[in-house]
């Protein structure tokens, strides 16, 4: 009886195969892309519709939806997205055969009636995004620092998110170090985001398209990192028409072009800082300044398939005399910056597959020569990164995909040390990272969501193979209301050498782990609530518990020895965010309550970025005569450092002297013994339209520390008063800032 009961199993799943093969040849399909009329990029989360059905879908990230199953016949099929105008195409689908149907929607400042789905409901409804912010330009403009709208200071402002002082833009996210999270321009890898010792980003949030921040439980398509990803992909460039616009602020100045290209577009942007030309020749000679530059080229080589090659480019100089009674001792010259380049092929190979094919090559170099008359010193440090990665999409059904991909690296780490003519160090380290991944996304139900991946990836140095298994949930146990849930392994084989401890850094110096060292791992368990408020009112709030496994620290003490230390650690918290997106007014207020700890040495203490409290308001208020202002409130508690607790006289022989010298001697307190006081501060904008003759523009004043608080950056202890004496070393003051922006 068994083996008839496998045949006739057998059978019937020949005949559901057999069945399901001739009910598709029977039905026709249609697919195609949905863009901005105005530019010709793609409009992810567009809805398009089967009039008169219930057939329909959403456009991908790239603009393209694929609608199966249908009855041969005549329909009318309508593309609506919110913020621009519903356009409707009658289109003849016919038996067996894939119908190609493209729109270009034209922006309208008019929201109309009857057009009540938008990309954000249908994101919320049939897409699991779990710990993701995604920001557009608009949203970048509402966050500036001294004049320059900024990704990462735009960043700082979201939940679970923190920057540790004004002078900082880097990310610290849900209790993560800047080197767990991975940076990425058009999928090239960017080693040193920052400019000035990072008080703002290397990026020109002009040229910027959209960003998007994973802060957690990213899916298996991404790796590499402990904390998050950031994605920031670059605009495509007009297809319709050439455009230019300048603008200059108190630190920059800056450019952004584009047009179109037959069958294309191209877009090109470069920035400047000014104050070394201005000041040069004067008694206030300006020893530094800094440049960067994107750029981007698309082509479309045929209906299906698409190719672009995306460029960045950046540098910081430090550059001046070393001299003493006029006398010129030295010179000293630093350089440090970024350079990028990427491939990129996107292909649908049929209506169901499509995928992508990523070429990229990233290098950062740090170099240091300081010479004197008679000697000098030379430091270099470069990293060199050639990706290769694919990612596919099969669309198995409607509410019914699989993703898979590969992700290939090869890093090499180049470090010199010369001293006059002589080489202390010239070390070459090579480190290869190779993954694959699977993930699977089903639309159980209209209530029920499971997405599951797996990510297999290989180290070397140490040959390590780790298994990442990743997983997310999301259950809408109301109409408006979501249960999101995840859980995933993360694993990082490279680090920095700088000091948890540090306040300032110039530059990051990467080293890959050494075949000693496991590569670090994260787990990450989330589980949050999403609350659909209205169209542009959303409130979310997560709980999540992170746990740091295999950390290194640099050593910094005792040479010889281990290179790093080794540790462990947890960030556990709770993040608020709400959100309204248009309108009059926009913007979002968020709130973190938040733990981190590490163990280091037997020594567990919270970390100098651990906060425990940190609150962000930031709102834009359209107002009459074409004005705009521009508001942000930031209040955090504050972060742990050691301090003085006490002295003691050391007394040493100085040989030049032949005497006895008695100096007093810190006693410090443990690393995390100190709070700093609670920082807060508000900065105020506004920013007035115009229009001359054929030019468009905006003229903006900015005010940072609006009421002038005293935010302290660290404290300065004298010894030598007979009480030693605390003096703090404060932030930003009251600082106005102009700019000017100008469209051409």
């Amino acid at each position: 009886m068994k083996i008839y009961r496998i045949l006739y199993i057998r059978e019937l799943v020949m005949w559901l195969l057999f069945s399901s093969t001739v009910f598709a040849q029977n039905m026709g399909q249609v697919n195609g892309f949905v863009k901005d009329a105005s530019n010709g990029e793609g409009l992810s989360y567009a809805n398009i519709i089967i009039k008169g059905t219930q057939l329909g879908a959403s456009s991908k990230k790239n603009g393209y939806y694929f609608i199966e199953n249908i009855t041969p016949g005549k329909y009318v099929l309508t593309a609506s997205y919110m913020g621009y105008k519903e356009s409707s195409k009658e289109i003849m689908v016919e038996q067996g055969r894939t119908i190609r149907c493209n729109f270009e929607l034209e922006p309208s400042p008019i929201e109309l009636k009857g057009l009540s789905v938008s990309a954000e409901r249908t994101r919320f409804e049939r897409d699991i995004t779990i710990s993701t912010f995604t920001m557009k330009k608009t949203d970048l403009e509402k966050a500036s620092i001294v004049g320059e709208a900024d990704i990462f200071r735009s960043l700082q402002l979201l939940p679970g998110v923190i920057g540790t002082s004004d002078f900082s833009s880097q990310l610290y996210v849900r209790g993560g170090s800047p080197d767990q999270n991975l940076i990425l321009l058009d999928g090239i890898t960017v080693y040193n985001p920052t400019h000035l010792g990072g008080l703002f980003t290397t990026f020109n949030a002009d040229a910027i398209s959209d960003v998007e921040l994973m802060a957690g439980g990213f899916p298996a398509k991404y790796g590499g990192r402990m904390s998050s990803i950031l994605n920031i992909t670059s605009k495509d460039g007009n297809s319709k028409k050439f455009s230019m616009s300048s603008s200059i602020s108190i630190l920059s100045a800056k450019t952004l072009l584009e047009g179109p290209l037959p069958k294309g577009s191209w877009m090109g942007s470069i920035r400047r800082s000014y104050f070394d030309i201005l000041f040069k020749n004067t008694r206030f000679d300006f020893p530094y300044y800094f440049y960067d530059g994107m750029g981007k080229v698309n082509f479309d080589l045929t209906a299906n398939s698409n190719v672009s090659v995306a460029g960045v480019l950046g540098e910081d100089v430090l550059n001046f005399l070393i001299e003493e009674d006029d006398e010129e001792l030295g010179k000293l010259d630093m350089r440090w910056g970024n350079r990028g380049l990427s491939g990129k092929w996107r292909q649908i190979l049929n209506p169901r597959l499509y995928g992508e094919v990523l070429f990229a090559w990233s290098n950062f170099r740090t170099s240091m020569n300081l010479e004197f008359q008679e000697s000098g010193f030379r430091f270099s440090n470069e990293i060199v990164d050639y990706t290769a990665k694919g990612d596919f999409t099969y669309i198995l059904a409607p509410n019914h995909t699989l993703d898979f991909g590969f992700d290939a690296k090869n890093i090499t780490f180049d470090f010199n040390v010369e001293i006059d003519t002589i080489k202390y160090l010239d070390d070459i380290d090579t480190a290869k990272v190779l993954a694959l991944y699977l993930q699977d996304k089903w639309e159980i139900n209209p209530l029920f969501i499971l997405q599951a991946g797996i990510r297999p990836t290989y180290f070397s140095p140490g040959s390590r193979l780790r298994l990442e298994p990743r997983l997310g949930l999301k259950y809408r146990v109301a109409s408006n209301t979501t249960l999101n849930a995840s859980f995933g392994l993360y694993s990082q084989s490279l680090t920095t050498v700088n000091s948890g401890e540090e306040l300032f850094s110039i530059f990051d110096i990467w080293l890959p782990i050494g075949e000693e060292y496991a590569p670090g791992l994260s787990t990450h368990y989330i589980l949050g609530v999403e609350q659909w408020i209205s169209d542009d009112f959303i409130f979310s709030t997560e709980g999540y518990y992170k746990k740091f496994e295999h950390l290194v620290e640099l050593n910094q003490e005792e040479f010889g020895e281990d290179d790093f230390y080794k540790g462990s650690g947890y960030a556990t918290g709770l993040d608020f965010l709400l959100k309204k997106s248009r309108g009059r007014l926009s913007g979002w207020a968020s709130y973190s309550l938040s733990l981190t700890k590490r163990t280091f040495n037997n020594e567990t203490y919270c970390p100098r970025y651990d906060r425990r409290h940190n609150l962000s308001l930031t709102f834009e208020l359209a107002l009459p005569w074409r004005l705009k202002l521009n508001f942000t409130q930031l209040v955090g508690t504050g972060f742990p450092y050691p301090g003085v607790i006490g002295r003691y006289p050391k007394t040493e022989y100085d040989f030049s002297g032949d005497s006895l010298i008695t100096d007093w001697e810190e006693i410090m307190a443990p690393r995390d013994y100190y709070r700093y006081p609670t920082n807060h501060r508000a900065d105020i904008g506004i920013s007035k339209a115009f229009t001359w003759k054929s030019l468009k523009g905006e003229f903006s004043i900015e005010i940072i520390n609006l009421y002038n608080h005293k935010n302290v950056f660290f404290y300065i202890w004298d010894l030598e008063e007979d009480s030693p004496v605390k003096r703090a070393v404060t932030m930003f003051p009251l600082l106005p800032t102009i700019g000017l922006k100008v469209n051409f």
